[in-house]
């Protein structure tokens, strides 16, 4: 199955990695994040979806300046690396996070500490639940979260894309590759002689 591709597809770059030959590592990564975008149960892009509503304004987030070059240098340097939303309109309202948090503390409280996350990179005091997890145990979260993505999330990304000069608008529907919600417990982080709660270096 899916999971068994998954499953050897990451070996498979580990493997390359250690033998230092990387682009073919990456390029087995590549396949096996695909892997994870078929598992995903929440909707993929519609793209004859009309558009009830607004959808947010964002800026970029760009990486910082280097002191040691001149001003107008880092300027040229500098990339857009993530986005931020700005004004009024929101991606989640309060009652939607509220939601979120529910069902995820009901996930917490019945796996008990257990970690259910697929990712294997873990600090002590975290607890991670995959948002398609959440959602395949409550359809009406499912609901609300594919339309969030229809309505602000999906619109969002392709406004991005048409504003960069140098990134082509994606011809295809977008889908999520995943999602985390991630719990922290500054408290348990410490006693295991962590300065806090923090997540660790991803690639």
């Amino acid at each position: 199955g899916i999971d068994d591709l998954a499953t050897s597809l990451h070996k498979l770059a580990e493997i390359l990695c250690k033998m230092g030959e990387f682009e073919e590592a990456l390029s087995v990564i590549d396949k096996w994040a695909e892997c994870g975008s078929l598992r995903s149960a929440l909707a993929v892009e519609d793209t004859n979806h009309q558009h009830e509503s607004p959808i947010p304004s964002f800026k970029w987030i760009q990486t910082q300046a280097d002191y040691g070059m001149d001003s107008h240098t880092n300027i040229l340097n500098r990339r857009d690396v993530a986005l931020t939303t700005v004004g009024e309109v929101r991606v989640f309202q309060p009652e939607d996070i509220s939601l979120l948090r529910a069902a995820a503390d009901k996930h917490f409280a019945q796996t008990v500490g257990q970690q259910t996350s697929r990712y294997t990179m873990q600090y002590e005091g975290n607890s991670e639940v995959h948002l398609d997890d959440l959602c395949s145990a409550d359809p009406s979260l499912k609901h609300r979260i594919d339309r969030i993505l229809q309505e602000k999330v999906y619109p969002l990304v392709r406004a991005a894309y048409r504003e960069d000069e140098d990134e082509p608008e994606p011809k295809g529907s977008i889908c999520v590759y995943d999602s985390i919600f991630v719990r922290y417990d500054a408290e348990k982080a410490k006693a295991a002689g962590r300065i806090g709660a923090a997540q660790p270096l991803h690639q």
